[in-house]
């Protein structure tokens, strides 16, 4: 007959797979700055960010999101418009 090795505390202890816990870091509350601040309280409000008057879409006025928009244009390198769109619609 085979014998059976015995193992000791410590050997079984290693051999157990152990699962360790990872605690979440507790979020420190980011500072924000006085503009970002008031451009939430515009949006929050239905305002332009940028001016502060009556919004239409989500966060700009007519003529901001005009000039977002060629801004885009210029930048992205983009030729062709879509006349739907609701920066087109205010013009």
């Amino acid at each position: 007959m085979a014998e059976k090795k015995k193992t000791t505390k410590k050997k079984a202890a290693k051999k157990k797979a152990t699962v360790r816990t990872v605690r979440a870091k507790p979020k420190a509350k980011k500072k924000v700055s006085r503009q970002r601040e008031w451009q939430r309280k515009m949006r929050e409000e239905g305002r332009c960010i940028k001016c502060g008057a009556p919004a239409v879409g989500k966060a700009l006025c007519p003529t901001h999101l005009a000039a977002e928009r060629e801004r885009q244009r210029k930048l992205k390198g983009w030729k062709g418009r879509k006349t739907g769109a609701l920066s087109y619609q205010f013009e």
